[in-house]
């Protein structure tokens, strides 16, 4: 990245805590907070361009995982390169995994464990997926995955 670039990309950064504080993207947010900023048409993640402005360019398939925890910290002392499996680690060991629900317990789930067994159950008495989709309410191919067995895997019919 060419040093315009560079004073650009830290125009938009807070270092008024000082050197060892978080300094905070003040720039374009994704969710959860992580920064992003377009460079030369590409969107990137800012915590992994401040990598690469202090150390170089990423090579391999490695994350840039946070020390602090803090996603639009771009303090390249608080950063540290990992693979899927150091990031996952680093997550959990600081008590910050937080298990997606699933099935019915789910914010968003339309379907039952009860409703989702009727769902398969008629499948295979020659229910279609657009009628079930229509009797139930969700989409066909939300009907397709669950009679296929791709979610709701853990449902336990008496079968």
């Amino acid at each position: 990245m060419d040093k315009a670039a560079q004073t650009k990309f830290w125009q938009k950064v807070d270092k008024s805590g000082g050197p060892d504080s978080c300094w905070e993207w003040r720039g374009a947010r994704r969710e959860f907070g992580y920064g992003m900023v377009r460079i030369n048409g590409i969107l990137r993640r800012v915590h992994r361009v401040s990598w690469e402005i202090r150390f170089g360019v990423i090579t391999g398939d490695f994350a840039v995982c946070h020390k602090c925890d803090n996603p639009p910290c771009v303090n390249p002392d608080h950063l540290f390169l990992g693979d899927a499996k150091d990031n996952v680690n680093d997550c959990i060991s600081k008590q910050r995994f937080s298990f997606a629900p699933l099935g019915a317990n789910h914010p968003k789930a339309k379907l039952t464990p009860h409703l989702a067994a009727d769902i398969r159950s008629m499948s295979r008495q020659g229910f279609g997926y657009r009628r079930l989709s229509a009797i139930f309410g969700v989409s066909q191919s939300a009907i397709r995955d669950l009679v296929k067995g791709k979610t709701w895997k853990r449902l336990v019919t008496s079968e």
